[in-house]
């Protein structure tokens, strides 16, 4: 008996049609269902791994947070195709409570126009100030700082995303977090607990640039700068105190010196006489560390840290390079210990060691938004009296009864 072969005339119209639905069904899979694009994950964190495993599933990933692996946040690149989720133009992103100044309070420049989003590495958006597009923005950003509940958009369709914008601490910002309790679906502020977390800096994997200025010639020990001189914190009083036991430099509003240039102009200016620096934040919140602290860090200074706990500080900050005033038990305690590291070099560079091997860097807010917003698109309705909650989120002063 003779065996058929697939060159046989009997069989061959099977092959071919076969072979066609295989190739139509190859190019569907490629080039039309989100399932079929190849993706890059670069990322080297079990979590993202997960995310890559998520998005070849078929579901949406979850951004890790940027700074859960440090210098390394999750960046998916999703093959030719700039919107992963399967979106044939970019997405528009509207800012409500857009004004004229450039720079809201914290120093963010959120004014979106067409360029906003150029040179992100995921170039999926395009931003707008122009109410009139509202129907048309597939996400509409509000900043706390100007938000009034008189002036929102009457309502909010199913597949639109609202975005909760700022950096300020729940105990700085007065909202009525009640009327606004499921109006917003996403966050974006400096919390870990954020759907884009907006840090005011971040720690990164590589050599940290610029030289140190000479040990010999920073004769003053304690340099502090500061603009609101009556804080919730209360950190004025923890400033008085150890000023009875070690020289503090007050420079800005609340001093008697002024600091020249740009903030890192200053901070730098600051940096060739000084050892350390009062990185004190004006609440002391979860997750809560401004500028103050990474300017010092990039200067060249040691910043001592009253904020947050130490915990918090060390999730986000390059290893060994700051001091907490919690570690200590006063002001006193804590002054003699600065003063001794001032007498000994080789123990007060050891706090610059991290300096070969991190780098600090300012975030990209934006780029950030737009790879959640194409990833995952609307979340959730967001309680606003639970993630802004101060009395959850802040404390009290617990550091001003001891002079130890």
């Amino acid at each position: 008996m003779r065996c058929a072969s697939f060159g046989s005339h009997r069989y061959l119209p099977y092959v071919v049609i076969v072979t066609l639905l295989f190739l139509l069904e190859l190019t569907w899979l490629v080039r039309v269902h989100p399932r079929g694009r190849p993706v890059v994950l670069l990322a080297s964190d079990a979590t993202s791994n997960a995310s890559l495993r998520q998005l070849n599933s078929g579901s949406r990933p979850t951004i890790p947070p940027s700074h859960s692996t440090p210098g390394a946040p999750a960046i998916l690149v999703s093959g030719p195709a700039l919107t992963p989720l399967g979106n044939k133009r970019p997405l528009l992103v509207l800012h409500w409570t857009q004004r004229q100044s450039a720079a809201i309070g914290d120093g963010v420049n959120l004014r979106l126009d067409e360029n906003s989003f150029s040179g992100c590495p995921w170039a999926g958006c395009r931003g707008t100030g122009d109410r009139r597009l509202l129907d048309s923005a597939d996400a509409v950003l509000f900043h706390g700082r100007l938000l009034k509940v008189t002036d929102l958009p009457p309502l909010r369709r199913p597949e639109q995303t609202f975005v909760f914008v700022l950096r300020e601490s729940p105990q700085s910002t007065h909202l009525p977090l009640k009327k606004l309790d499921g109006f917003f679906n996403m966050t974006m502020t400096y919390s870990r607990n954020a759907d884009v977390v907006f840090p005011y800096g971040q720690t990164a994997v590589g050599k940290q640039p610029g030289a140190l200025p000479f040990f010999h010639r920073r004769l003053r020990p304690v340099a502090w700068m500061v603009s609101h001189c009556r804080t919730v914190s209360k950190r004025e009083q923890y400033v008085s105190q150890l000023r009875r036991h070690i020289t503090v430099d007050i420079f800005g509003t609340c001093g008697n010196q002024p600091c020249p240039g740009p903030r890192l102009d200053c901070y730098r200016y600051l940096a060739e006489t000084h050892l350390f620096y009062l990185s004190f934040e004006n609440t002391l919140c979860d997750d809560y560390i401004t500028e103050k602290f990474w300017l010092a860090l990039e200067a060249g200074m040691v910043p001592v840290v009253r904020g947050p706990s130490s915990e918090s500080y060390r999730r986000v900050a390059p290893p060994n390079s700051f001091i907490h005033v919690e570690d200590f038990a006063g002001p006193k305690a804590l002054a003699v210990y600065l003063l001794s590291l001032a007498q000994n070099r080789t123990a007060y560079e050891k706090y610059h060691s991290w300096r070969r091997s991190h780098y600090v860097r300012r975030p990209q807010g934006l780029c950030d938004l737009c790879q959640q917003l194409s990833v995952s698109g609307h979340t959730e309705a967001v309680r606003l009296t639970s993630v802004w909650n101060a009395t959850e989120q802040c404390h009290e002063p617990r550091d001003l009864g001891s002079e130890a």
